[in-house]
């Protein structure tokens, strides 16, 4: 439990541990705050702790809620000067309402709270001030007190404010009674708007970043879909913009050089200055996130380094501005340029969102430039494939003609000389034979696998033909000695058959 502050400002606490210390025991009544901000009456007993020797070990202290009886304490000493001052000096508010909910007294702090004069209020009544969405719930817990279903009740309602504004407020009610026979109600309200609407506020907070979440995963989703890099980046332009609520935003990327900023998607920028817009590095707002790599917001009221606006957002009128940097795989790849004509702080949230954009469409960019490099050597190889294939077919004409030679002339040798030649002379002349119908066949081979080569390039011909192609290659180009001494016989008994 914690001191009011109040009490801490004039030194309360310490007092009180000091008078505890010096006479072992002390006893108070008065405010104490609970964890969540709200008011009660406590009677507090702080024990010094000693030890053996008599020295100050600490202090034990227990605290009992008061609340209760307190309200009812106040309401049967109503007419006391004692409460009249309490009432009337309290910080927080007091009222003393009739059964029919005119407001019977007020305090200052209640008419603050409300915004209401004392006179105004004691002229009303609880139903003109207490929020429509609350009566029932509100007129329900009073006729329980009256019913006697319990001593006191705390609740939080709204109250209409003078100025339009809703209040909310904490309420511990207490009904006054009189030798059993209601007489009124005695209230302490607090002022609780700022917690309420800062829980408001949270709550709004984790919603949007849910849903900021949830369109960077849909976006991503998206991106990693779409093939049309143009289209994409439009669509990235016009989502920041719709989400953040931002009437200039851009993407660019920066040329080869580095220097310089093209920008091909915009909103709200005029055709100009996004139709594939050259800005140098240099000359723009986003000179300082490329080299940071990191987000840089300028002019955002916060930001210690003022806008340094390019002559084409003085132009438009930006008076701020936020840079995201598009990463690459390796490094800065563009710029998501927000421009603004008012100065903004942008939340946490928004920056998170707006980083994730960088990162996906970062990624798209990677992925377009590495297929534009597969692209270009695609070109490069089928340049090489078809200088290959023109290579292959003149090789293939310039051989053939001579092999064909060869084992003609060595076919003629047998046949009109083989009576004549002696068996290792027969086996040299196979041996000729057999060498030109080998380079015949890897002749067949290589044809083949620039055949094989073009199909493939032409899409209808997979891995399987080009396996059976090498296989071919293999066999026709393998020096099998195991088939010589055949085809000499072949050869040998071909001879002598014919003589």
């Amino acid at each position: 439990m914690f001191y009011p502050r109040e009490d801490v400002a004039s030194g309360k606490p310490e007092r009180e541990l000091e008078t505890a210390a010096a006479e072992g025991r002390l006893e108070d009544e008065g405010w104490r705050v609970r964890q969540d901000g709200t008011r009660f009456w406590a009677d507090v007993v702080i024990t010094a702790l000693r030890g053996p020797t008599g020295e100050l070990r600490g202090y034990g202290k227990i605290t009992r809620d008061l609340s209760e009886r307190r309200v009812a304490e106040l309401a049967l000493r109503a007419s006391d000067e004692r409460f009249r001052r309490f009432f009337d000096e309290s910080r927080i508010g007091m009222v003393i309402v009739a059964l029919d909910g005119r407001y019977e007294r007020v305090n200052e702090a209640f008419c603050a709270i409300v915004g209401y004069s004392r006179e105004w209020l004691t002229l009303a009544s609880r139903e003109s001030i207490t929020h429509p969405d609350d009566l029932v719930a509100d007129g329900a817990r009073l006729r329980a007190l009256i019913a006697g279903e319990s001593a006191s009740d705390s609740w939080e309602k709204r109250y209409l404010g003078a100025s339009g504004n809703t209040v909310w407020a904490s309420v511990n009610v207490a009904l006054v009674n009189d030798a059993g026979r209601p007489l009124h109600f005695i209230a302490q309200v607090e002022d609780v708007t700022e917690r309420h609407n800062r829980m408001v506020r949270d709550l709004a907070g984790h919603k949007r970043a849910e849903e900021l979440r949830q369109l960077n995963a849909e976006f991503g989703q998206h991106a990693l879909a779409t093939a049309d890099l143009a289209q994409l980046k439009q669509q990235v332009v016009e989502l920041v913009a719709r989400t953040i609520e931002a009437p200039f935003v851009r993407l660019g990327e920066l040329d080869a050089a580095g220097t310089a900023i093209v920008f091909s998607a915009g909103v709200g920028w005029p055709a100009h200055l996004i139709d594939d817009h050259s800005l140098p590095v240099a000359a723009s707002e986003c000179e300082q996130s490329i080299q940071s790599g990191q987000p840089v917001f300028l002019g955002d009221g916060e930001n210690s380094d003022p806008l340094r606006p390019s002559h084409e957002s003085r132009e438009l009128g930006i008076v701020a501005s936020a840079t995201i940097p598009i990463r690459g795989k390796d490094a800065v790849a563009g710029v998501l340029h927000v421009g603004l004509r008012e100065s903004r702080v942008f939340s946490q949230d928004d920056v998170t969102f707006l980083v994730g954009i960088g990162t996906i469409i970062g990624m798209v960019i990677d992925r377009d430039r590495r297929e534009q490099r597969i692209k270009l050597l695609n070109v490069d190889l089928q340049q090489r494939y078809a200088e290959f294939e023109a290579f292959t077919y003149s090789v293939a004409h310039d051989l053939r003609g001579p092999l064909r030679g060869i084992a003609g002339f060595a076919g003629l040798l047998v046949e009109d000389y083989g009576s004549k030649l002696e068996d290792e002379a027969l086996r040299f002349v196979g041996l000729i034979a057999k060498g030109a119908h080998a380079m015949d066949g890897l002749i067949d081979a290589l044809l083949n696998r620039a055949r094989a080569s073009k199909t493939v390039r032409e899409g209808s011909l997979r891995g399987r033909q080009n396996l059976g192609v090498a296989r071919g290659i293999d066999v026709a180009a393998a020096d099998d000695d195991a088939h010589a001494p055949r085809a000499r016989v072949e050869l040998a008994v071909k001879q002598r058959s014919e003589g």
